[in-house]
């Protein structure tokens, strides 16, 4: 699975504890992301 990958899971880790990002305006909210096509792949 591509969480396993490490540089996924760094990227992701760096996202989440990010104090910059708002999280609180997320929250009950449906986000889509685009542009990683084939990233089971890896």
């Amino acid at each position: 699975m591509w969480i396993e990958n490490d540089i996924y899971k760094n990227d992701l880790e760096s996202i989440i504890n990010d104090t910059n990002i708002n999280w609180e305006m997320f929250k009950d909210k449906a986000i889509l992301i685009t542009g990683a096509t084939r990233i089971d792949r890896f």
